[in-house]
């Protein structure tokens, strides 16, 4: 996996928001074929690399979410850019004036001047690739990036052939690459603008404006009337706020879908030190037991007038170190909290408070965080949490407050399962006469079930009621609990149905996962979800070399981590990983020593721990793979000769205590070509037994058919396991801003729900049917501290709910596992197939590469097809089919398969 340490510094963008316009107001995103047309901002984040090859990157989606109504700015403003309407002449390589070329990776990409179809003016910018395997068609235009400034890109766009999306950056030009601001859209046929907008943190004089686009082989993209405007920052977050803005911070109602918890678990409701209403919240701590909870991102403007954090606490037994932060959420793990308070309550409930001013988010966004530690055996009460201008006195945020759980674990339910929540509702300091609708969702915001609860409530009243959600299908879900006609949600849970799994042995499982090898609850969540192996990488690093021995001759192994793992009927894919200190040859104290990157000092001292690890988890764990991306300089800092004699040595040493072990290597990508072949070339294979790569970023059949090619050895091709894919989603919740920037989000971004869901089964059947033996998505354990950031490559949301592109992958996983590959189909109508066989079907996966190739075709299929939606759920057999981006499953039998193939060749080949 691609590690924030690839970045420097952290990145200046505080808020970044793209629209476009050419659409019919009012419109909403029509998720179903990827299609951006939005009246509403998006929050855009960084993603796959918009830059020259830095011989690392991994081709990642794109991203932005949904976030705010974006309002027409209301003056004009100097345009920064030179020639920004293409006009003549051109220059040498095709390029209007005052623009230069920046193309990188395997990508033909031909610039000329278009005078047949400019948006304006006597020409406009086109650009052509003509063939593709990596990187991007790309060039731009220099600029200085002033900190402190909001920055306006506008752009007219179409395109023609296979283009996903076209994007646009601000930003640094050498390593780093940082970016200032980002954004990318789906292009159509006809022009339409493209926006972004941003505040910037950092002055930049050797930046510059980015254009690119990733044809999937081919495509052409036509610019025109480009400007890039600087104005005053606007005022986020709206005036300073009249009264408390803490949610549910008195715990009148259910805190599981409302407070990220980490540490001792809280016992709720609690009668005992209530400071407001009738329930406080209460924690039963152990010597050095720590507990937090978090917010998410609420959304409010800093002025000049002082706020008041305050909370009532108290403590029995041993004393409580009390922490109550106000955090910017522009940056996660702030080093200083923007307000705190700190206190020892005692045994009497009393009101704590600190003053201050709290400075302006450059995002309009912040969290709080909540911490106890004690010191010996202790209780602690919580209640009436309030961050307020009007001082300490304690008021609800909202007159009514609601929650929605289930006690379904993870909030998943079977087909044939009553989908029963829990509503609960508090009346403030005015009574509540209405209905509440529970409103149901599914990942593509279309409402397929609505509840009416009527609700009569005195002041200070709470109601508990069941409601049984008539869901039918498969597939992820929202319920939102809303307030008559109010569009906004008082409460929101996240549920899914999925299949139970089928008992498939692991030995023929294709499903594979990464999860934390300490967490029963984990190892629950993994079987309820279909996986049946798990990689040790960073979320369980106790195979790593740093780890087993982090001094000479003093070796750790965690056999009750490994056999909690087997017992839960998963079986484990072992990782030669992570130098340590001792045992390196990196320079003392950088970087490449932290990281345990290497390479190693010593062969015999590298052999000694494959040697050792091996034979001593050899009754658990078969398969080793020796390191993770060592193309990357976050984890192998040698050449890819040094890694291949690694790999050599790795092998030779397992095999002396384990003849049976199943050796992996190189752990390579498609994106790094050269890399790979050189350390293939230079032996890494020689005592492989699998070929191990990770998929990110590969949407066409050509880089699984490179995998082919450097795993074929005289003649024969060696078997290969995808052992690392993903993506990064944003969160499927709406009642929180998804406003957090992090390191690692800003350099991978999080993807639309919708499209999010897409991809993630588009990865898996382009991996199984290239002929991928199996398949480990990244990742699949409970990311620490994810509140508030909710774009995240984790299959949880922050409550541990399920994320629609992680519930796709469990019902691939109950469709189709076992399987195997039958090959990839793309057609010229831009249409992929991904052909699979099961033991008693075969299965084809059928989606539009881009938005531009979805069509409808007329089809035949066999008698016996079946067709199922992307979520598993049966479609009506017509006489045609509509093909977008969202995936769709045709199964018929085996004896069928050839008239399968031949029909979809038929309809799909035009």
């Amino acid at each position: 996996m691609r590690t924030p340490m690839l970045v420097s510094a952290w990145g200046p963008l505080a808020a970044v928001h793209s629209r476009r316009r050419g659409f019919q107001p009012g419109t909403r995103p029509d998720q179903s074929q990827g299609n951006a047309r939005y009246t509403k901002r998006r929050h855009g984040t960084m993603s796959r690399p918009a830059m020259a090859p830095c011989g690392h990157s991994l081709l990642l989606p794109t991203v932005i979410a949904l976030v705010g109504l974006l309002a027409a700015p209301t003056c004009q403003a100097e345009n920064l850019l030179q020639n920004p309407g293409f006009e003549p002449p051109a220059t040498e390589v095709g390029l209007a004036q005052g623009w230069l070329p920046n193309v990188w990776g395997h990508c033909d990409t031909v610039f000329s001047l278009d005078r047949q179809n400019p948006h304006s003016g006597q020409t406009c910018q086109r650009i052509e690739c003509r063939s593709r395997t990596s990187g991007a068609s790309q060039f731009l235009q220099p600029l200085d990036i002033e900190a402190g400034r909001r920055y306006v890109v506008r752009m007219w766009v179409r395109a023609e052939g296979h283009v996903p999306e076209v994007g646009a950056s601000l930003r640094h030009s050498p390593p780093p690459y940082t970016k200032h601001l980002r954004g990318t859209f789906e292009p159509g046929r006809d022009w339409e603008l493209f926006e972004i907008e941003g505040t910037t943190l950092e002055s930049d004089d050797n930046a510059g404006l980015y254009i690119w686009f990733e044809a999937q082989d081919t495509g052409t993209v036509w610019i025109d009337d480009a400007s890039v405007e600087t104005h005053e920052p606007e005022a986020i977050g709206g005036p300073p706020p009249e009264g408390n803005v803490v949610p549910h911070g008195s715990f009148e109602v259910d805190v599981a879908h409302h407070w990220d918890v980490a540490g001792a678990e809280p016992r709720w409701p609690c009668e005992e030190h209530v400071a407001h209403g009738r329930r406080s919240i209460r924690f039963d701590l152990q010597a050095e037991d720590h507990v937090s909870l978090t917010t998410p991102c609420i959304e409010f403007g800093a002025g000049d007038e002082p706020f008041t954090l305050a909370i009532s606490a108290a403590a029995t037994g041993g004393p409580v170190e009390l922490r109550v932060h106000l955090h910017s959420a522009v940056r996660i793990s702030q080093a200083q909290p923007v307000l705190e308070l700190t206190a020892q309550p005692d045994e009497t409930l009393r009101r704590l408070s600190a003053t201050g001013a709290v400075a302006p988010s450059l995002n309009g966004a912040y969290y709080l965080t909540v911490s106890g530690t004690a010191q010996g055996a202790a209780t602690l009460w919580l209640d009436a949490l309030s961050l307020s201008t009007a001082g300490a006195e304690y008021e609800p945020s909202a007159p009514v407050e609601a929650s929605l759980t289930t006690d379904a674990f993870a909030c998943i339910f079977a087909p044939g399962q009553p989908k029963v929540l829990t509503l609960q509702v508090h009346a403030g300091s005015e009574a509540v006469d209405e209905t509440i609708a529970v409103r149901v969702r599914d990942y593509r915001e279309r409402v397929v079930a609505e509840v009416p609860v009527p609700v009569h409530l005195a002041p200070g009243e709470t109601l508990s009621r069941p409601v049984e959600l008539p869901l039918r299908e498969l597939g992820a879900f929202r319920a939102d609990a809303h307030l008559g006609d109010d569009p906004e949600p008082l409460a929101s849970v996240v549920l899914s149905v999925i299949p139970r799994p089928r008992n498939v042995p692991p030995e023929q499982s294709v499903i594979g996962g990464h999860f934390a090898t300490h967490s029963d609850w984990q190892m629950r969540a993994a079987r309820r979800l279909g996986y049946r192996w798990t990689r040790i990488h960073d979320c369980s690093s106790i195979t790593h070399w740093r780890t087993a021995e982090p001094e000479p001759d003093q070796w750790r192994f965690f056999d009750d981590q490994v056999e909690r793992v087997r017992d839960a009927g998963l079986h484990i894919l072992g990782e030669f990983l992570r130098v340590p200190d001792w045992g390196t040859v990196a320079e003392e104290g950088s970087d490449a020593q932290r990281r345990g990157v290497g390479p190693y000092r010593d062969e015999d001292e590298f052999r000694r721990y494959v040697r050792t690890v091996v034979g001593h988890y050899r009754p658990w764990i078969r398969h080793w793979e020796v390191w993770n991306e060592p193309y990357h300089n976050g984890f192998y800092g040698g050449t890819a000769a040094q890694y291949a004699r690694m790999a050599q040595v790795a092998a030779e040493a397992a095999r002396e205590v384990n003849p049976a072990c199943v050796v992996l290597a190189p752990c390579c990508s498609p994106n790094v070509p050269d890399w790979a072949a050189e350390t293939v070339a230079a032996g890494a294979l020689d005592g492989a037994t699998i070929f191990s790569y990770h998929g990110y970023g590969c949407q066409s059949r050509a880089p699984y058919d490179r995998v082919r090619s450097w795993a074929t050895r005289h003649g024969s091709v060696m078997p290969r396991w995808n052992t690392e894919t993903g993506l990064t989603a944003t969160s499927f919740y709406r009642f929180t801003p998804d406003r957090l920037e992090s390191q690692y989000t800003r350099r991978i971004g999080g993807l639309p729900v919708g499209e999010a869901v897409h991809l993630s089964l588009q990865y898996f059947a382009l991996s199984i049917a290239s002929g991928s033996e199996r398949y480990f998505y990244y990742w699949t354990n409970v990311e620490p501290r994810m509140l508030p950031r909710l774009s995240a490559m984790s299959i949880y949301e922050w409550d541990r709910t399920i994320r629609p592109h992680g519930v796709v992958y469990s019902i691939a996983a109950w469709l189709l596992d076992p399987c195997e590959g039958a090959g990839v189909e793309e057609y010229d109508s831009g249409i992929t197939a991904c052909y699979l066989r099961t033991a008693d079907r075969f299965v084809a996966v059928i989606w539009a590469r881009t938005k531009l190739s979805a069509s409808r075709f007329a089809l035949d299929l066999p008698d016996d097809a079946q067709l199922l939606d992307t979520m598993g759920n049966r479609l009506p057999l017509e006489d045609t089919l509509e093909v977008t981006k969202a995936p769709v499953y045709v199964l018929v039998s085996r004896s069928s398969a050839q008239r399968l193939r031949a029909a979809l060749r038929a309809a799909l080949a035009e």
